[in-house]
């Protein structure tokens, strides 16, 4: 199993508990702090689901299919706010979560019938990769004030 199905269950089961603190307790600090470690796995997740696209298509269609995948990844990101509000308006936040967290285990399940059967393997050290990036960092002044923010 890869980290994006890994990710996409722990999202679920924060989603999960996010709807019975909005059931319970509104939207107060607690959810903040549910939201905050979804974001984290989602970002823990999020590189892994792009690094199955290439070993899912021929190299030859990957820009194609990347294209394909973040296009329809935009489209639903924009058509979902306006679906999450219509639906908490008419339902409950909690329903709306709930909702969510069952689409999350759906994608987990999904991707977990994916099987790769080569893996990427690093060309470089990860102390390498550090070396280069405060290279560039060094080089770019205005990175390091970007940062910051």
């Amino acid at each position: 199993m890869t980290i994006a199905p890994i990710s996409q269950i722990v999202r679920s089961v924060i989603y999960l508990f996010s709807a019975i603190t909005v059931a319970l307790y509104g939207l107060g600090w607690s959810l903040q702090v549910l939201v905050l470690i979804t974001g984290i796995a989602h970002a823990a997740g999020t590189p892994s689901l792009y690094a199955l696209l290439p070993a899912l298509v021929d190299e030859a269609n990957n820009m194609r299919a990347n294209a394909l995948v973040r296009t329809f990844r935009h489209f639903v990101s924009g058509m979902g706010t306006p679906l999450a509000v219509t639906l908490a308006l008419v339902t409950s936040d909690a329903t709306v979560i709930g909702l969510s967290a069952v689409v999350m285990a759906l994608t987990a399940i999904a991707l977990g019938g994916v099987h790769i059967d080569n893996h990427a393997t690093p060309e470089a050290s990860l102390l390498s990769d550090i070396r280069s990036l405060g290279a560039v960092i060094r080089a770019n002044r205005v990175m390091v004030t970007l940062i910051g923010y």
